[in-house]
């Protein structure tokens, strides 16, 4: 498949300052004052997975000596192309499959092996979700945040809207799998956000940090409000409203059961008080992540929500 020509300038800046990613990396932090760049981040940009948000390409331009402007006409290029063939990828989706979830039409037994269609066949005999349905849905739901960990956003973002169909069809028969399948659907939602996120659909992103924090009221669960809020924090308006965005996500996650979040969103309020100057703040709530990061269950707790 051929590689995006944006992605293809990063990999030539790259090359021509004599660097491997790891190199390119380090000195994208240097630039930047911060330990966020990672050698996977650099593989990601450079393969067309993702493309940097303009924040990250002033670090860029300052660390390989080239001009900004020309970065951010080509990297706005890039992002409409990422539009477009997105667009024409879900045209060419399998419509037989949403129709058959969103309509209700009987299927086979034989699809129903995928989230979706078990779902579906439920549906169509109009019985209420059983709880091995209502589990196929919410591990799926779970697995999709670990998979975000090693899939490019471009591949996973299709998977992750589908599943949301799938328990959105659900709730209105999920009886007493309701509050399980609200919070499901509200982390399949956030991971959809992020995801759009990083593919630079801003507006989508926020409608579906919205619609997570309607599931987290609904469901009555504040981790799953902190998972909206440690999200959306990456694009707020000023490091003031990050700040407040994260202190409001750490209170969510106090408590037994949700050290791994409180870890995530205490390091990310460190981040954004060491990028606003607040050192002491930073310090702090390093220390505090750390804490919790130390004590926390990482074979049960999820970054940013606990069931």
């Amino acid at each position: 498949m051929a590689v995006d020509p944006f992605a293809d300038l990063l990999r030539h800046l790259r090359r021509n300052a004599d660097r491997t990613q790891d190199e390119q990396a380090g000195a994208i932090n240097a630039a930047s004052g911060r330990a966020t760049m990672t050698r996977r981040e650099v593989n990601r940009y450079e393969n067309g997975a993702n493309v940097p948000t303009d924040h990250t390409l002033g670090n860029i331009a300052l660390a390989c000596g080239v001009p900004l402007e020309p970065l951010l006409r080509e990297a706005k290029a890039a992002r409409a192309r990422r539009r477009e063939k997105n667009k024409a990828e879900a045209e060419d989706l399998d419509d037989v499959k949403r129709r058959t979830l969103l309509g209700g039409a009987v299927i086979s037994a034989a699809a129903a092996a995928e989230p979706w269609g078990r779902l579906a066949y439920a549906l169509s005999k109009g019985s209420k979700i059983d709880p091995e349905s209502a589990g196929v849905l919410i591990d799926h739901a779970a697995r999709l945040h670990v998979d975000e960990l090693s899939e490019s956003a471009l591949s996973l973002q299709s998977r992750v809207e589908a599943h949301l169909d799938a328990i959105t069809a659900a709730l209105p028969r999920a009886g007493t799998h309701e509050r399980a399948l609200t919070i499901a659907a509200g982390e399949t939602a956030a991971l959809a956000g992020w995801v759009a996120w990083d593919l630079g659909e801003h507006d989508k992103a926020i409608s579906y940090y919205g619609v997570t924090s309607e599931c987290a009221k609904k469901a009555g669960h504040p981790p799953l409000r902190a998972l909206a809020l440690g999200y959306a924090s990456y694009g707020a308006p000023s490091p003031a409203k990050a700040l407040e965005m994260l202190s409001q996500a750490a209170q969510d996650v106090r408590g037994r059961g949700n050290a791994t979040a409180a870890a995530w969103a205490l390091g990310r309020y460190a981040e954004e008080a060491a990028q606003s100057g607040d050192d002491a703040a930073a310090l702090r709530a390093l220390d505090q992540a750390k804490f919790a990061y130390d004590f926390a269950d990482h074979r049960a707790s999820r970054r940013g929500s606990a069931s």
